[in-house]
């Protein structure tokens, strides 16, 4: 779950996943502006698997909240808030 929240709050730490257009961290870490070096593709690559793995946990928790809408989803919004608290 903590994944699914960090995916929600752009903080992944992944380059395919925490990317918003008119952040100045989007140009920064632009992929289309990144060389197209061995290294490079290997580098993302890496990230895309990891990205998919990171969604495929994200589909697994929008499953288990629709599978009880009103208890899961205060469960998740009792979890959001605990992170909040802590940054």
């Amino acid at each position: 779950m903590h994944n699914s929240l960090a995916l929600l709050d752009l903080e992944t730490d992944n380059i395919w996943l925490d990317q918003i257009a008119c952040s100045e961290s989007y140009w920064s870490r632009n992929i289309e502006l990144r060389p197209w070096k061995l290294e490079e593709v290997k580098f993302l690559t890496h990230q895309w698997n990891q990205a998919t793995e990171l969604l495929n946990q994200a589909y697994e928790l929008i499953e288990w909240i629709e599978a009880d809408p009103n208890t899961n989803f205060s469960h998740l919004l009792a979890l959001w808030n605990l992170t909040l608290d802590l940054k």
